[in-house]
């Protein structure tokens, strides 16, 4: 029970510190851009941490089965970055001017990518959580290293997951929703956030991708 206790106070400082600088942007841009109400936007926030439970799961058994992969991971994850980044870049062009370009193709990837759609959070999540940071994988090594059994290393992911759930990122991204709701959809300035939340999207999506080039 120590141990489930201290793996959940671990996500939550995670998910307080170095979850929330590398996904706060993110995933509120997204929810804005796309223009969902405080309902909509917790939806994207939990199908968005669903998806990264997914990737703990594959690096925590990964651990477990094989060693430590911190090393090999490491020579790949520039990979990782770079189609993450040019993914987001994607995304962020579409919230930013896809329906201002006024081609039939940019309403299509809207509708695909955008309008009512899961798929786009899922991969988004799946992305962050693919490129993680050295205390997140340092987590995973212990995690996935004791002497518990899968059983013991299964219950430690699901407690750490549910501790960087239980973020500030949540509150903020329910907020997020009520200011589309209150006063960016009724007040006329759609068009405005739309623009400026894409172009967070570029920005971090340019980012990431060029961050590539430094990882050895």
């Amino acid at each position: 029970m120590v141990g489930l206790i201290s793996i959940f106070v671990t996500g939550l400082f995670l998910g307080c510190g170095p979850c929330l600088l590398g996904c706060g942007p993110l995933v509120i841009s997204y929810a804005v851009g796309t223009g969902r109400n405080a309902k909509g936007s917790l939806k994207l926030y939990f199908l968005f941490s669903l998806s990264r439970l997914s990737a703990y799961l594959f690096f925590s058994l990964s651990f477990f089965l094989f060693g430590s992969l911190s090393a090999r991971y490491a020579s790949i994850a520039r990979y990782f970055f770079f189609a993450g980044g040019l993914f987001i870049i994607f995304i962020g062009l579409l919230m930013a001017g896809g329906k201002a370009l006024g081609h039939g193709l940019c309403r299509r990837l809207g509708a695909v990518f955008l309008e009512k759609d899961k798929k786009t959070i899922i991969i988004l999540g799946l992305l962050m959580s693919l490129i993680p940071c050295a205390p997140f994988l340092s987590v995973m090594s212990y995690i996935s290293l004791g002497r518990g059994g899968l059983f013991l290393v299964l219950s430690y992911v699901l407690t750490f997951w549910l501790g960087t759930v239980v973020s500030p990122l949540l509150l903020m991204v329910i907020s997020a929703g009520r200011l589309y709701s209150g006063l960016i959809a009724k007040g006329g300035y759609l068009k405005v956030f739309n623009f400026i939340s894409g172009s967070i999207m570029v920005f971090l999506g340019v980012r990431m991708a060029t961050s590539a080039i430094t990882l050895y």
